[in-house]
């Protein structure tokens, strides 16, 4: 068909659509129904704090939970510190373990041991990290040069030697990929010298330690607070750099990555160096291979008259590519003097959201202390709900407050903290009732109703769907029969609100959910309008004869246009209506129509011809249809992958052998979903599976070759 003739075609379509508009005014779909949603926030309403032991069974408490898929003790949560107490006139410190093996429902009581005993270079020793790996073991590293290991849940713990002589471990990291373990630490150099930091890997669960490799941190006066994250095969150490540049103190946040077990390293730069200090840096990782770093910055800010004053900034930054680059630093918050923050607490959750914490002492004697927490928004360029507040304590008290972060399973994150309030602080008499170690989730609550005074749904099955807008695809679904609606604890987020059923689906709006804070809800159904209003017998009648004329385009139109195999992505929207098909096998033709927000007609047209040309298949039962990938239609070599199929295949080539239910809790995904992605894969040469038993294990078919997609 040649060019002039694919004008012809389109210049009559564009002519019956113009005759079309002319006659008569612009009108909606016609809709069964329209949904809308109106909201409440309380923020501090929600109050889910949990007294998990007495205020004298730990110091310092850190907050570890086993979110590793398989692992015996998946879904424990452990709150451990320390206990300085006197013998014998001698100080010694105590290890203090707290166990939930439900997720933070019930507690065991606290278990002390005296596991720092004559392996610490001080009598008063203090937790730097703690991680857990695939087979539930516990590392602990201390103010010493091993680690201690539990492999039995926190019930005893043994000490393994990772460094000789008096260098110690600031931080302890499991690739969950290989299972190897990784140290750092720092040692002291010559004056004149450049820093260096040294790397231990172990290769059979901390038991036996080599070097990994020794970093040199040229035009650095020192380096401090080295810690260290491993996650999909590359290995990220960070630490603060602080130099003297032409007589002037400043910093910079560095971070060395290696992909080869440490036999290489190159640099990247988090923060670039600033005339600032910095201090109370963090690194923790998501399932999904991200890296996240927190830190504070303290400078001091003119106002005049040679008069300044000291400000105080905590700031993240993030990597979602195995540490080859990292965001720009984000500021979450910045203060004053009384923003120091000891300690900044930092959590990524399964979706890379970066959630950081810190503390606030109280002005006065007799004022409140609080605790702040903060949520990146949904694109990373900057943190909503920032500095929601929580008192620690009661009127007439003083506050001595701690604080973690710890990630856990579903996208739970952990807070927790000890508090130390004095009914007398006079006399020092601590209040039992309001002190302790304690816990909370970072989330908030919701809970609603549904009205239909028209009874549009009173004989359709309808479902309220709360859509999270980072994690596409994770939806809860919540049935309707006339009563409240409660979904109940949910993580930070706007949501999306839709209102599912047999007539059709319908986005009511976005319904904010805060920390802490009680989100009341209402979703309105009512009646959709059906046309323009004082529609008119002459309306009805200009409608059919453009409606004619339209027609008679479109037909004319097809005659010089023909869709065939080759050109069919052509039109972007086939595509993204091809690619999310991909993602969602069996979606219904509704929840597609409403996905993309378009009419019946161009839905139906579109998906027609997937399926004509063998893009898709689809079912149907009565009124309804479901749409899948057609089963002889290559995905790869026609096509590029879907983000699904390339994180499947990344997820195997890093774990080979691994489940495709362990799969789907990894990437947050129904098992469905990936089931079918993986039997699409196979089909294509890209996979192989194995039936182990109940398990059905993927590989990939060359594992020498990287697989098509993989960057």
């Amino acid at each position: 068909m040649d060019a002039r003739s694919q004008w012809r075609g389109f210049l009559i379509a564009v002519l019956g659509t113009v005759l079309a508009m002319a006659s008569f005014p612009p009108a909606r779909a016609v809709d069964p129904f329209d949904a809308s949603v109106t909201f409440t926030v309380a923020p501090d309403a929600y109050q889910n704090v949990i007294r998990v032991a007495p205020p004298d069974a730990m110091d310092w408490p850190h907050i570890v939970v086993d979110r590793n898929p398989g692992s015996p003790f998946e879904g424990y949560l452990y709150l451990i510190g320390t206990k300085d107490t006197i013998q014998n006139n001698a100080l010694w410190t105590a290890l203090v373990v707290v166990r939930s093996p439900d997720g933070g429902r019930t507690f065991d009581a606290p278990r002390l041991f005296e596991a720092f005993r004559g392996i610490s270079f001080s009598s008063a020793v203090r937790i730097v990290d703690i991680v857990t790996d695939r087979n539930g073991f516990l590392y602990l590293a201390f103010e010493g040069n091993g680690i201690l290991r539990s492999t039995d849940a926190g019930l005893s713990w043994e000490f393994h030697q990772v460094f000789a002589g008096f260098r110690y471990v600031t931080a302890v990291s499991v690739d969950p990929t290989s299972g190897s373990l990784f140290a750092v630490e720092t040692t002291t150099t010559l004056v004149g010298s450049p820093p260096e930091l040294f790397v231990g890997i172990s290769d059979d669960q901390g038991v036996t330690w080599s070097d990994a490799g020794r970093i040199v941190v040229s035009g650095a006066m020192y380096v401090s607070e080295a810690r260290i994250a491993a996650v999909s095969g590359a290995v990220v150490v960070g630490y603060v750099a602080p130099a003297n540049v032409s007589g002037t103190w400043e910093s910079a946040i560095v971070a060395q990555v290696s992909v080869d077990r440490g036999v290489t390293w190159s640099p990247r730069v988090v923060q670039a160096s600033i005339s600032r200090e910095m201090h109370s840096l963090r690194i923790e990782t998501s399932p999904v291979g991200a890296f996240g770093f927190a830190w504070r910055e303290t400078w001091h800010e003119s106002i005049g008259n040679n008069v300044s004053i000291q400000q105080n900034g905590i700031y993240a930054a993030l990597s979602s590519d195995a540490g080859a680059t990292f965001s720009a630093p984000v500021q979450i918050v910045v203060g004053a003097y009384d923003l120091y923050a000891p300690e900044v607490a930092l959590a990524l959750d399964n979706r890379s959201r970066t959630y950081a914490a810190w503390s606030v002492p109280p002005a006065t004697l007799n004022d409140f202390g609080s605790l702040y927490a903060a949520v990146s928004n949904a694109t990373a360029t900057g943190f909503d709900n920032a500095s929601f507040k929580v008192s620690l304590q009661a009127r007439d008290g003083y506050l001595t407050a701690q604080e973690d972060l710890g990630a856990g399973t579903n996208g739970t994150v952990y807070l927790a903290w000890s508090a130390l309030n004095y009914s007398d602080p006079q006399n020092f008499t601590i209040d039992n009732e309001t002190s302790g170690i304690f816990l909370r989730t970072v989330s908030g609550f919701a809970v609603g109703q549904v009205t239909d005074p028209s009874r549009l749904l009173v004989n359709t099955t309808a479902v309220v769907e709360f859509r999270d807008p980072i994690a596409r695809g994770t939806t809860l679904r919540i049935p309707w029969n006339g009563s409240a609606i409660v979904p109940g604890e949910l993580a930070p987020n706007a949501y999306d609100v839709w209102i599912v059923t047999a007539l059709g689906d319908r986005r009511a709006g976005a319904m904010p959910v805060q920390p802490w804070g009680r989100t009341v809800f209402t979703v309105r159904v009512e009646p959709a309008r059906t046309g323009p209003p004082g529609s008119s017998p002459g309306f009805v009648a200009g409608a059919i004869i453009a409606g004619i004329i339209a027609l008679a385009a479109v037909f004319a139109a097809l005659l010089y246009t023909r869709i065939n195999r080759e050109n069919v992505f052509q039109n972007k929207l086939r595509l993204l209506l091809y690619e999310y098909v991909k993602e969602n096998p069996g979606a219904a033709f509704g929840q597609i129509r409403s996905m993309f927000g378009l009419q019946n007609g161009v839905a139906a047209h579109h998906l027609g011809v997937l399926e004509r040309q063998g893009f898709l298949l689809s079912r149907s039962k009565g009124r309804h249809r479901w749409f899948y990938p057609a089963a002889n239609v290559s995905l790869w070599k026609e096509l590029p992958l879907s983000p699904l199929q390339s994180s499947i295949l990344e997820t195997v080539q890093r774990v080979p052998g691994i489940g495709v239910r362990e799969m789907s809790r990894a990437m947050d995904r129904r098992a469905s979903s990936i089931g079918d992605n993986v039997k699409a894969l196979v089909h294509e040469g890209l996979l192989r599976t194995e039936r182990d038993g109940r398990v059905l294990r993927c590989y990939l078919v060359d594992e020498s070759v990287e697989a098509p997609g993989i960057a």
